[in-house]
């Protein structure tokens, strides 16, 4: 994915101006910055849940500036939340079951005539239920979503997006509400994605699971691009420090 110079405004106020990222198979890219950075904006435009005022959005070199949501997902850019988003009357696995592309039982002529969707229905149960297991959430499967905690959500929320096998990975504040001796699971997680191929866009405001996690970081203030380069390296510049930590 390619982003050139996208930008948005609400209301007179300017959110985002003039962003540039590239993002190529298997690289992390931290997004970080203060509150009101313009973050989560960035995001919303990368996924298609927000339209950019002016700017272009390639992915494999064809624009896509401007696509819906489920357009987007539909071209492999998955993307989680801030607040977990869960179907909370449908039970743990199932949410799980809907993270996969669409399948032979999910179209009415194969599921009333052909047989053969069993055996797909069976195996992508089975990775499920694996799934359910590396976050640890086996004991819920059955519960409904709405009986999880806000962690517990989190985590069903990012195991969901992983089971789509997304080209771009939009990950939004996602060891937020996370037990501590979960989120080296989700890290995993993560690596094993990125190792087969996906680019993740990660905005997180802990900077350890920034240095676990990310090649490369972009910071961001007042909705502008500040600086880029290695974690390290943006620590030391002062124009950060001054915006970020506040020195």
């Amino acid at each position: 994915m390619r982003v050139e110079g996208i930008a948005k405004t609400f209301g007179g106020v300017q959110a985002v101006s003039g962003v540039d990222l590239e993002l190529t198979p298997s690289t992390v890219i931290g997004l970080i910055g203060p509150n009101g950075a313009g973050k989560s904006t960035v995001l919303g435009m990368l996924a298609g849940a927000i339209r950019p005022d002016r700017g272009r959005i390639l992915l494999a070199d064809r624009d896509v500036s401007g696509l819906p949501s489920y357009r987007m997902a539909q071209r492999g850019v998955i993307r989680t939340f801030q607040t977990a988003s869960v179907f909370p009357r449908l039970t743990v696995l199932e949410n799980l079951l809907l993270g996969f592309k669409p399948w032979r039982a999910e179209r009415p002529w194969p599921a009333l005539f052909a047989s053969g969707w069993r055996v797909q229905e069976a195996a992508l149960v089975g990775r499920a239920r694996e799934m359910l297991g590396r976050v640890g959430l086996s004991r819920h499967e059955n519960s409904l979503a709405s009986s999880l905690s806000g962690g517990e959500r989190r985590l069903l929320e990012i195991g969901r997006a992983l089971l789509a096998e997304p080209l771009v990975l939009l990950l939004d504040e996602p060891m937020a509400g996370v037990a501590p001796h979960l989120a080296e699971a989700v890290a995993s997680l993560v690596d094993g994605l990125v190792a087969r191929g996906t680019a993740v866009v990660l905005v997180e405001h802990e900077m350890r699971v920034i240095d676990r996690l990310c090649q490369s970081v972009v910071v961001m203030a007042g909705g502008k691009v500040m600086a880029r380069g290695t974690l390290d390296e943006v620590r030391a510049n002062q124009q950060v420090r001054r915006a970020y930590l506040g020195q």
